[in-house]
């Protein structure tokens, strides 16, 4: 004979804490994927149907930039005929692109230097990554406490290529993929620019 389970006997199997708990999770991820393929939907309607025919700006504040940029600070340069600490990093924006100043002390060729720095450099937008990078940097002024110092052309190539080199794969900044605009910034990105210390992003069709 078949063994008899009653119904309440079946109730308790199948509703048992761990069950629940499947059913609680396999809920949750059906519910996030619904989610995202009505944002991905709703943008797709929106531009089809000519309603985002528009332009915004996402302003982001020098102050994220420079979070950022401070967890890469100080640096320890170490080649052959040079080494130096680089750090107190400042970021400004002048036109288009960004500037960084940074403090050093080392040694070069065994003289003693330290001074400043002032590097400018460019934004670059990854869309793949959905996020920005420094970019070029050159230096267009440096400090250094030895007036008769000889070699400083040496030098200088040595600190951009170092520092192009750190920071060329450092996000500075990531696109939100949960705030709707910058879901939408990541999809319709016309233009990057710099405005009174501020990071502009321009969105729109």
């Amino acid at each position: 004979m078949r063994p008899h389970i009653s119904i309440n006997q079946l109730f308790s199997i199948s509703f048992t804490p761990e069950y629940r708990k499947t059913i609680e999770l396999n809920y949750s991820f059906k519910e996030k994927i619904m989610k995202k393929l009505f944002v991905s939907l709703l943008i797709l309607l929106l531009f089809f149907t000519g309603c985002l025919n528009f332009e915004k700006e996402i302003i982001i504040p020098k102050s994220k930039i420079q979070s950022m940029i401070d967890k890469k600070f100080p640096y320890e340069l170490n080649v052959v005929i040079a080494t130096a600490e680089l750090n107190s990093p400042k970021i400004y924006f002048q036109g288009s692109n960004i500037g960084m100043k940074l403090n050093y002390s080392g040694t070069f060729l065994d003289n003693k230097v330290n001074g400043v720095i002032d590097f400018n450099g460019e934004i670059l937008y990854r869309p793949e990554q959905g996020a920005f990078f420094l970019n070029n940097f050159n230096i267009v002024d440096i400090s250094i406490n030895d007036s008769n110092f000889k070699g400083i052309d040496k030098f200088k190539s040595i600190l951009v290529g170092v520092v192009n080199n750190y920071l060329k794969n450092y996000p500075v900044y990531k696109l939100k993929p949960k705030n709707f605009k910058q879901k939408l910034a990541k999809l319709f990105l016309k233009e990057v620019k710099t405005q009174g210390g501020q990071l502009l992003l321009l969105i729109g069709t």
